[in-house]
């Protein structure tokens, strides 16, 4: 008798989460992207992740540059003390 009302609660219980889910503000442009709130964090963060790691590999490149250019002055100042001497 006590597992006829289980199954009716357990199916009300996820019927009501579900609705809850689609409630609220409207869906972000990740969350949009996935089509479903639940998996859009985790595949919807996956091009947010992508384009963080571009921007840091660009701004290592960019010290690289520096450095390189640093060291080539230095390079060419020390060549022209030498050519001086």
């Amino acid at each position: 008798m006590h597992t006829r009302w289980i199954v009716p609660a357990a199916l009300a219980l996820a019927v009501a989460i579900l609705a809850a889910g689609c409630l609220g503000q409207p869906l972000t442009g990740r969350e949009n992207g996935t089509g479903v709130r639940a998996s859009g964090v985790v595949v919807g963060n996956q091009p947010q992740n992508q384009q963080t790691q571009t921007q840091q590999t660009q701004s290592q490149v960019e010290q690289q540059q520096r450095q390189l250019e640093e060291q080539r002055r230095q390079i060419e100042q020390l060549q022209s003390q030498q050519n001086a001497q």
